[in-house]
């Protein structure tokens, strides 16, 4: 499998996994919580992103959104969504059951 350009464009690793550490080709449903007009479960699929999960979600809700809390298996790490929606930070690869909270931006923010 070849690696993904933001693995190989010699760009300092971001602090979250890009990649499941395994692939499968099914598995249970991505669940997306928090800041999104559509709190859901998106079906896995291999490939799927955090971006295309966002959408699936309806993007941001009203009070926009900041960051995202990943869970998956029993490691949970931090993403920076505002970031990746806007292109300044590598997209990632979920796995199935991963859990996604996204935290709403705080009315300062805005």
């Amino acid at each position: 499998m070849a690696a993904c350009s933001a693995c190989t464009a010699g760009a300092p690793k971001p602090a979250y996994p890009l990649h499941p550490f395994s692939r499968p080709a099914a598995g249970g449903p991505v669940a997306i919580l928090g800041a999104v007009e559509r709190p859901c479960t998106v079906p896995y699929a291999p490939g799927l992103t955090l971006r295309a999960a966002l959408k699936f979600a309806g993007g941001p809700s009203e009070l926009g959104m900041r960051d995202a809390r990943i869970t998956r298996g029993g490691l949970t790490f931090d993403v920076p969504v505002q970031a990746i929606v806007a292109g300044d930070a590598p997209d990632l690869e979920l796995a199935p059951g991963d859990q996604i909270l996204v935290e709403s931006a705080r009315i300062s923010d805005q």
